[in-house]
This record gives structure tokens, sequence and C-alpha cells, in this order.
């Protein structure tokens, strides 16, 4: 019973809102096909790109740029669609002619790069380090989309064609950048390197001898110094000595050489013997003449006394002792060996003296050595420092010239397309049918909903049921609607009228889309073409 009053139920439902529902549901459908058909078509058309790795392994050149495959595309990316490239993509295919009018250069940017697809294929594979399995990027696609399959194909190729430029111009200039700090850097190191030298250099020759390595040589310099000072005392020793011997004997010899005239000593007398002198001068002369050797020599001697005692031959005043130069040979011999021997000290006193200075100055320059190898460690490092960078730079430097020669012969990393831009015969969107079938689908739906929902909005008395419940009456029998000619008339003059005002509707939609928009004969062969890419 309670089956049969659902079943009821369920017939009232579908008799009342039928009506509503086979309008609804007509009519959402007719719109998704429209707009299913009113779509454009949109083409597309792929390239595929491969990272293609270096051909000289990295075990004997490293790559100079070091970026990872994503990181590198998207730098890529960036300038190729740079809005300078693609505002010229535009101008070269005239993309987007119908909206050049309306849209501002920016938004018609914005645009294409939304048209613009890339999408990175990946692969998994074994790392050589940790063994693990990694998933690295080995490809790209590179897509456009379109209404016209000509303009899509040269516009995808070009992309793909800068793709590849703008790759090979930044390794290019990457490693050139890179190859020109290093050569900048290497001669800065030069300079740097040639300043130390300099600093070295000067400063060892400011401390020349104070050095480390002249420790050794100082320390020999002065055992010898010690040495030659020791063997310069001992020989004064003996000089010493030998003075004073010989000075002992000078004592007992008389200046002067004896003097005999006569048979008699005059020496000691100068008075004595300047007469003595003059007589036997008197004598000479009545023998030999003036120029005889004999009488010289005895005028000679005789201005010698006569200077010695201050007198003359007229002279009587007092007799004046002057110091006189010896003549005694033995006198003469005994002075000479002590006047050497008191040279040859002074020398060497001078000698211990030089000695001792010398010793002075190589025991500064011991005491300077400590200070001296501090500073020069110093000087010596950085100089080590500054070597072993420009040693690496250097290094660095000819791996870098090896990447540029690569990149130029274009054996390292590179971008290849390995699948061309090819034309599209069929547009991948919209998908007509799943729009239909969506439509179709959202019509039923909508309908059955709205139909549901007027129904439990509508609070009147559906059967003798719902009236029995409301007012406790028995119901003996229910009368049917008795529709009456006029009331079938009025309904009919009604459905006329909303059918005039559709065709109404219609007809001033084809006048617009005809008058504004396109012409109906094209826009039915449009339909027509679109409802055979459908079947």
């Amino acid at each position: 019973m309670e089956k049969e009053l659902e079943a009821k139920d369920i017939r009232g439902f579908i008799r009342r809102r039928k009506t509503g529902f086979l309008i609804c549901f007509p009519l959402l459908f007719f719109i998704g096909i429209i707009i299913s058909l009113s779509l454009p078509p949109i083409f597309k058309s792929v390239a595929t790109i491969r990272i293609e790795d270096q051909q000289i392994p990295e075990n004997f050149v490293q790559p100079t740029i070091t970026d990872f495959a994503e990181e590198h595309i998207e730098k890529v990316s960036q300038n190729v669609l740079s809005r300078g490239r693609l505002l010229q993509i535009l101008d070269r295919y005239h993309l987007y002619s119908e909206l050049r009018k309306k849209k501002s250069p920016t938004e018609l940017v914005n645009k294409i790069r939304q048209n613009i697809i890339l999408e990175t294929i990946e692969a998994e594979y074994k790392s050589k380090k940790s063994g693990k399995p990694t998933t690295v990027t080995v490809a790209f696609n590179l897509s456009f989309e379109g209404k016209n399959p000509e303009t899509v194909h040269r516009v995808t190729d070009n992309l793909a064609n800068l793709f590849l430029k703008e790759d090979l111009k930044r390794r290019t200039e990457l490693v050139s950048v890179t190859t020109d700090f290093f050569t900048s850097e290497l001669k800065r190191l030069q300079s740097k390197i040639a300043r130390q030298e300099k600093k070295i250099s000067v400063f060892k020759r400011k401390h020349l001898r104070e050095l480390p390595s002249d420790k050794n040589a100082n320390l020999g310099a002065i055992a010898r110094l010690e040495r030659a000072v020791q063997q310069a005392d001992m020989r004064l020793r003996l000089l010493q000595e030998k003075k004073l011997l010989l000075n002992s004997q000078l004592s007992t010899v008389r200046p002067m050489a004896s003097l005999m005239i006569g048979g008699k000593d005059v020496t000691d007398d100068p008075t004595q013997r300047l007469r003595g002198l003059r007589f036997e001068l008197a004598k000479l002369q009545t023998i030999y003449s003036e120029r005889h050797p004999d009488i010289k020599k005895l005028k000679k001697e005789i201005a010698k006394v006569e200077r010695e005692i201050g007198s003359s031959e007229d002279s009587n005043s007092n007799i004046k002792l002057v110091a006189e130069e010896p003549d005694n040979p033995l006198y003469i011999n005994l002075k000479t060996q002590i006047d050497s021997i008191e040279m040859e000290i002074n020398a060497i006193s001078e000698d211990q003296k030089v000695a001792s200075a010398k010793m002075e100055v190589y025991l500064r320059r011991i005491e300077n050595g400590p200070f001296a190898e501090k500073e020069l460690n110093a000087l010596t490092r950085n100089y080590q420092n500054l070597n072993r960078k420009y040693s690496e730079i250097s290094n660095k430097l000819m791996t870098a010239r090896v990447a540029e020669e690569i990149e130029g012969t274009q054996k390292g990393e590179r971008f290849i397309i390995t699948s061309p831009a090819y034309l599209p015969m069929k547009p991948t969107k919209p998908n007509r049918m799943a729009i239909i079938l969506l439509s179709f689908l959202i019509a039923i739906g909508f309908s059955s909903v709205l139909s549901v929902f007027k129904e439990s909005i509508d609070d009147t008395i559906k059967s003798s049921d719902q009236l029995k419940l409301l007012t406790d009456v028995p119901v003996l029998t229910p009368i049917s609607f008795i529709v009456t000619k006029q009331e079938v008339r009025r309904k009919r003059l009604k459905r006329l009228g909303w059918a005039l005002v559709l065709v109404l509707m219609i007809g001033a939609g084809l006048f617009f889309v005809d008058q504004y928009i396109m012409k109906i004969a094209e826009v039915w062969s449009i339909l027509l073409e679109r409802i055979k890419m459908i079947a």
C-alpha cells in the first residue's frame, strides 16, 4: 500500500512538473550546444627540446655553467618570453589582429604568454655518487595555442629556435664573462705578487745578514773574530815584551856617535866639539879646496852643531842645548825597532777595535734575527698565499678557456630540438562532445532540481489523502478538474504568445549577429564545419 502511494506521488509529481521540466531542459541543453559550437577551434603545435649533455666527460673538463636544468630553462625562458621579444612575435605573425584596437600592448603580451606552454620532461636514474634514484629534467615541450594552425606552427617553430639561440648566447656570454673575470683576477694577482716580491726584496736589503739563514754565518764570523782577537792579544803580549827589552837596551846606548878630534872624544861637549870641528876645518882648508867632500861634510857638521848650541862665531852668549837627531847606528837601529813595534802594536789595537765593532754588529744581527724572522715569515706567507691563489686562478682560467672553446665548437651541454614543431591538423580545444555531454547532464540536473524546488514550495492540496489528513473529514470521492473551452483557448493563446516572443528574440539575435558580428551564412557554415568535427 505504501509503495502504491509512493508511485502515485511520483506520477503526480511528474504530471504537475513535466511542463517546466520540458521547457527548462531543452533550453539549457540547446544553450550548451550553441556554446560548444560557437567556441572557436584552438590549434596547438608542440616542439620537444632535449637537454644534450656535455660530450667531453666532466672528469676531463668541468662545465662552467652549473645551474640545474630547471633553473637554466627558467632563465632562458625569461629572456625568450620577455616583453620586447613577444611584441616582435606579435607584429611578425600578426597575432590577435581583432584585439589590437581593444587591448593594450601589455594585455596582448599577457595573452600570448598564456598561450605559450612549457612543460618539463623528467626521468629517473641512479645517482653516481649516492647510488639512490633521483629525478632529473632531460627535456621539455614547448607549445603554442591559437586559432590559425599555420600561424601556430610558425610561432612554435620560431619560439623553439629562439630557445636554442638564447641558450647558446647565454652559455657563451657566461663562459666569456668567467674567462674575463679570471683574466682580470690573474692580472690583479700578478700586480700584488710583484709588489709583495718588492717588499720582500726591500726587507732583505734592509735587514741584510739579520735573517735566520744568516745566523750560522754570523756565528761563524763571530768565532773567527774572537780567534783573531785572541791571536792579536798573544801578539800584543809578545810585542810588549820585545819593546821592553829593546827599551832596556836603548837606555844603555848614546844617541850620538863618538867624535874623536886630536885623539879626544868630544861628543859629549858641544862647545868643545864645535871648536874641534872648526879647527879641523881650518886644517883641511890648508890641504883641500872648498869643493872637497870632506870640507863640505865638515861645514855641514859645524852648521849643525851651531844650531844645536844656538851660537855663532862672534857670539859669547850662554850655550842652549836643543834636541838633537841621533846619529849612532846602534841607537838608530834600536829606536827603529821600537818604533816599528809601536806601529805594529797600534795597528793590532786598531784591528782589535775593528774586530770588536764587527762582533757588536754580528751580535746585534743575531739579536734582531727573531724579529726579522717574524716579519719575513709574515711577508713570505702572504707571498705564498698569493702564489697559491695565482695558481688556482690560473688553473680555473685554463678550464674556463677550454670550456669556452668547447662551447664554441658545440661540444658542451646545449638544447637540441628532437621533435620539431608540426602543423596541427585538428584542434585540441574545445572538446565539443564533452561540452555537449556536460550540457546534457547540467540541463537534466538543473531542470530536476528546479522541479523539486518548485514542488517543495508548493503548499496546495494535491490529493484526497492530503485533504483527509488536514481536515479529519472523510472524503467520499474526488471530482476531476473540468477544463472549459474558454480556458483551453486562453492556454493556447498564451502558448502562441510565448512562441511568438521566442521567435522574435531569436530573430533579433540573428539580426544582431548578422549586422555586428558575422554574417548568418558564415555562421551557418561554421556551425556545419564544427558539427562535422564532432561527428
